[in-house]
């Protein structure tokens, strides 16, 4: 909200690479940068490996109606790494459980394809603005181009930031 310094990462929940950034990035992204009110980050939809992908980022949507979006995102990732092939319902149910989601509610939401129409024009957004690669990083609107390691973002994140 009133941090200085705006980061989008545009992620497919399949991508390896983005699996990689979360591994070894987003932790520090956000106990580094978050946490002190330095910047935001926000997870954008762009699905480049196929179906799959669309069905992954629609369960963590599901887990965001429940306000566990970034559990969901990291406990699905981790999944993905441990299991490339874990993408069913079943699987996704299967982790909204393992997390403590409500279940029954999760499920519903995951097998009605709630939102699948949202993440779709998100994508479309995001292919529209030239992202065609994951993870694209955004920071205040410019591209990430730097290493992907916690101190080359971090340092990028004070730049923008004036120094601070």
């Amino acid at each position: 909200p009133d941090a200085p310094v705006e980061v989008i990462a545009y992620e497919d929940f399949q991508c390896s690479h983005c699996q990689r950034f979360n591994q070894e990035v987003k932790s520090s992204i956000m106990s580094d940068l978050v946490a002190p009110g330095l910047a935001t980050f926000e997870f954008r939809h762009r699905f480049v490996i196929g179906p799959d992908s669309v069905r992954a980022g629609a369960a963590a949507e599901c887990a965001a109606d429940q306000g566990r979006f970034w559990e969901y995102h990291d406990a699905l990732f981790a999944a993905l790494i441990a299991n490339p092939r874990a993408v069913n319902s079943g699987d996704f149910k299967n982790l909204a459980s393992q997390i403590g989601l409500d279940t029954a509610a999760f499920n519903q939401c995951v097998d009605s394809d709630t939102h699948i129409e949202k993440m779709l024009r998100e994508d479309n957004e995001a292919r529209n603005a030239g992202v065609n690669a994951t993870p694209t990083i955004l920071i205040n609107g410019q591209r990430y181009q730097d290493a992907f390691t916690p101190e080359a973002f971090k340092a990028a994140v004070e730049a923008a930031a004036g120094g601070r």
